[in-house]
């Protein structure tokens, strides 16, 4: 395969993803401890620098809260402030043009630094961005280089050091390859490197994981179209030329990842089921697979997509939708939860309510309380839409139970009883990591619904544009370290 030529800062080394080699990665335990306030103790504490193994944040207590509210129609970002209690809208503190998320910037999305930087990708310029805000909320960019995403940047993923993030292209290489960005975080510098793909049609996903050498994350595991592969991050760096490490089989129809540290799992959806693949110490090279049906709990599954980890480390969430053949029969669309325990191998899986969601959980489930999960309902519905808060404690007596339903008016062109949702508004959501306020847009009206989650009360506001589309929305704390190390 012949290297591609250098953009930017970049360098670009091929990769022979057939081949096989015999190295593998060694491994160690990384743990972060956060020391913590000894006068106040939150109820809704965040399984966080360890990821989830022994060190707690008090999510609200070491920093502020912040909501992004993208419109990529119109290339903008808007930044508001979250109020620490109470029912006051969220203030806008600033507003960044010309960033292009993408019309579907789910798949890539951000990713909140423990540093304060806020990486993305600008999809229209082919760069990739750290952003900051200063002591007023003012947002800034502080890092760029040029990186190669093609037609959209599909998954992202950060290492559990934050020194690295890798970001692949979709469309960006030959009909059989595409390419892989890793930045380090440090210096910003892009690594460009090509793949060759085992199925075009599939996305390629990205993995960070192993054991942090000076400066270098262990390995770089990569999944498409039924296969997972691991490499050395050292001899892409240093411009080598780089083989597999080792490899397993994985399931087709690949549509999001994760990967656990406090488990040593990473994962992929398939259509078959979620597949749950061993990965030695911190994730350093790969040894097992298992595969999790999307069955569960004597009810009927589809597939998943977009997993998330939960906040300790130990759970991942998919959202699955059971829509009927007639799309003009989307409002009996049946919306459920799987939710698999990554040390049994073993799921659950939880009816929601029937309707529409366009990213099935709202963000993330980043509070030790609540998931937020979105529901759309027919023009009319005396329900209106739902934002309903889902109980992810394990122990609680109400694991996993609808806990919390807040009505959401609903949008002026939402999507109409017996006729197809096609060209109708959605909604995007988020959650702060505390787990005390949740958010859903209003697409085409330019509005925003702000839930708190201890009373319910709703608290709506007005964005600067129409959030057509739906938008995009995430909520961070500044500081805050995450447990999922993908973007969302």
């Amino acid at each position: 395969m012949v290297p591609s030529s250098p953009l930017g800062r970049e360098s670009s080394t091929p990769i022979d993803s057939a081949a096989a080699g015999r190295r593998a990665g060694r491994s160690l335990v990384a743990v972060l401890i956060l020391a913590l306030a000894s006068m106040v103790i939150a109820s809704s504490a965040w399984a966080a620098g360890d990821h989830g193994r022994k060190g707690r944040q008090l999510a609200g207590k070491h920093g502020r809260n912040f909501l992004m509210v993208a419109d990529p129609g119109e290339k903008k970002l808007f930044f508001y402030e979250v109020p620490r209690r109470g029912n006051a809208a969220p203030r806008l503190t600033g507003t960044l043009g010309g960033v292009d998320l993408g019309v579907a910037p789910a798949h890539g999305g951000t990713i909140a630094l423990p540093d304060g930087r806020i990486l993305m990708n600008d999809e229209a310029a082919d760069r990739t961005l750290a952003v900051r805000l200063n002591k007023r909320g003012k947002p800034r960019v502080v890092d760029s280089v040029s990186t190669t995403l093609g037609d959209e940047a599909p998954w992202t993923a950060v290492s559990p050091d934050f020194r690295y993030y890798a970001v692949p292209s979709r469309g960006a290489g030959s009909a059989t390859t595409e390419f892989v960005n890793l930045i380090d975080l440090k210096t910003f510098r892009n690594t460009r490197f090509e793949v060759a793909m085992n199925n075009p049609a599939e996305d390629l996903h990205p993995y960070l994981g192993g054991k942090s050498q000076p400066g270098k994350p262990r390995t770089l595991f990569l999944a498409t179209g039924g296969k997972m592969e691991a490499f050395r991050v050292r001899d892409v760096l240093d411009g080598l030329p780089t083989t597999s490490a080792s490899s397993i089989r994985i399931g087709e129809g690949s549509h999001g990842n994760f990967i656990s540290p406090e488990t040593n799992t990473l994962g992929i959806t398939t259509a078959n089921g979620l597949d749950v693949i061993g990965c030695g110490v911190f994730c350093s090279s790969l040894r097992s697979r298992a595969t999790v049906s999307w069955d569960a709990s004597g009810l009927t599954g589809g597939q998943g997509f977009r997993p998330r980890l939960g906040f300790d480390g130990k759970s991942v969430q998919n959202t699955i939708g059971l829509y009927p053949d007639d799309p003009a029969a989307w409002a009996d669309a049946r919306q459920l939860l799987h939710v698999t325990d990554l040390r049994r191998k073993r799921a659950k899986l939880v009816f929601v309510g029937n309707g529409t969601s366009q990213r099935g959980f709202a963000d993330a489930p980043t509070s030790s309380r609540f998931l937020a999960y979105i529901l759309v309902h027919p023009k009319g519905d005396v329900r209106e839409d739902e934002l309903k808060l889902i109980d992810v404690r394990p122990k609680s007596p109400r694991y996993l139970r609808v806990a919390r339903t807040a009505q959401l008016e609903q949008m002026t062109n939402g999507p109409i009883a017996g006729v197809p949702t096609e060209g109708k508004e959605q909604r995007f959501g988020a959650i702060t990591p505390d787990g005390r306020y949740a958010f859903a847009t209003h697409g085409g009206d330019g509005k925003v619904s702000m839930v708190n989650t201890s009373t319910m009360r709703v608290t709506q506001f007005a964005a600067p544009t129409a959030l057509r589309g739906g938008g995009y929305a995430t909520a961070f704390e500044l500081g805050f370290k995450p447990v999922d190390l993908m973007g969302r």
